[in-house]
């Protein structure tokens, strides 16, 4: 099988994505994606996009709309033209409106929901690298007394480190990573054959706590906001057990 570059496979990342590539190529660019994680990274945006758009759907126009658009043209069209050329035109304004509004409405609800995806997709794609590297850890310990010094010169804050070995999660490592627009501290726990990525960065202003939950692409994630804090969890783990973790790491104050 011949192994393809990076230029090639950005060339075919969007029929690859639509599945309407021959299984030699496909699976040429899953063996490429498999090794490259800017490449994946770049599929990962493109489903991403994709979602959203999905997820935006279509949104009904005002029903009165047409109404005001054509009152409006006809109280500043020109008097001495045509019936039919009137209509014409109002019809075809009309549309345009539509059309402006329509895109506007999409755009707003993409961008609203932009940020949080992107953030979620950082999230998930840093968990999966480092994986993937088969180095999830720089410093492989148990004992937070060794794992919360050694984040001191690496990043400007020294987060809370738990061990959970007790309660069936236990500690295995930290690292250092980056999750946009931040660096983060990143404690790596084990639950049986998973791994848990808990992504921890200081807030500018104490929040209260505020939890929310999603899943993507077969990983579940716990994000709240607590003190001078911002957790973020990853996992394949179960959404169940996962909240569970989430509650232990926050002294059970995640509901």
């Amino acid at each position: 099988m011949t192994r393809m570059d990076c230029a090639e496979v950005g060339d075919l990342l969007q029929p690859f994505a639509d599945g309407e590539l021959p299984t030699d190529e496909r699976h040429a660019i899953a063996l490429h994606l498999a090794g490259c994680s800017n490449c994946a990274d770049a599929l990962a945006e493109l489903e991403a996009l994709r979602s959203r758009v999905k997820r935006a759907g279509t949104h009904p126009l005002p029903p009165d709309l047409a109404t005001r658009v054509r009152a409006k043209l006809a109280a500043q069209g020109d008097t001495k033209v045509s019936s039919t050329w009137r209509q014409r035109s109002m019809l075809a304004a009309s549309h345009a409106v539509a059309a402006g509004l329509g895109g506007f409405l999409v755009y707003g609800l993409l961008t609203q929901a932009d940020r949080q995806d992107r953030v979620r997709h950082d999230l998930i794609s840093s968990h999966v690298r480092a994986l993937m590297s088969g180095q999830p850890m720089q410093v492989a310990s148990a004992d937070p007394h060794t794992v919360r010094p050694w984040f001191s010169g690496r990043i400007p804050f020294s987060p809370p480190v738990k061990d959970l070995t007790a309660e069936g999660f236990p500690l295995l490592g930290a690292r250092v990573d980056y999750v946009s627009p931040d660096t983060v501290a990143a404690m790596v726990y084990g639950r049986r054959m998973h791994r848990i990525t808990l992504f921890v960065r200081p807030i500018a202003h104490q929040e209260p706590v505020s939890v929310s939950q999603s899943s993507r692409d077969g990983y579940n994630t716990v994000t709240w906001r607590d003190g001078a804090f911002r957790y973020d969890v990853v996992s394949d783990l179960n959404r169940n057990e996962l909240t569970a973790f989430a509650k232990l790491i926050h002294d059970g104050s995640v509901n």
